[in-house]
């Protein structure tokens, strides 16, 4: 069944295999079957492919409309958003506007009563010297505070 020679094809199959497998083996090159263009190629054609097919899945299911309808009500919120801002923003500056105004128009009042109140003091010092008596002391000015003079305590009459 085996053969005359079997012993023989048996070494030769070994000797094949050390040949092939063993460390005595040839070098061995190895190259790619498709470059690195082809693969890149290859790859970009996959992936628009696959895009292609996600956004027609998207428009058959009609997603792509229902995005588009709250991006659009987004944005037009955004803008309502930002009108009413402006408005605010402007409504803020024209009353400051007239903060400022009436701050200057006090400013103006304080600066001429001042001038007026020197004015009147020295017409004051004038006629006191001229009639010789002496100016009478500066009031103090009326305040809500309580006074900080001090009231002794009641005392009770009973004891001595």
């Amino acid at each position: 069944m085996l053969g005359p020679h079997w012993a023989r094809r048996l070494a030769l199959a070994r000797a094949r295999r050390r040949d092939r497998w063993g460390l005595a083996a040839r070098e061995v090159v190895v190259r790619p079957r498709w470059s690195g263009k082809q693969r890149a190629a290859a790859l970009l054609v996959v992936a628009l492919a696959l895009g292609g097919a996600f956004s027609a899945g998207m428009r058959w299911a009609g997603d792509e409309g229902a995005r588009d309808a709250t991006a659009s009500w987004s944005c037009r919120e955004m803008v309502e958003e930002k009108e009413r801002l402006e408005r605010a923003v402007a409504a803020a500056q024209g009353q400051l506007q007239i903060e400022r105004a009436a701050q200057q128009k006090l400013s103006e009042e304080n600066a001429r009563l001042t001038a007026e109140l020197a004015r009147v003091k020295e017409e004051l010092s004038v006629f006191s010297r001229l009639t010789g008596n002496p100016p009478s002391p500066p009031r103090r000015p009326m305040t809500n505070a309580p006074s900080k003079a001090r009231v002794p305590p009641a005392k009770d009459p009973a004891t001595p």
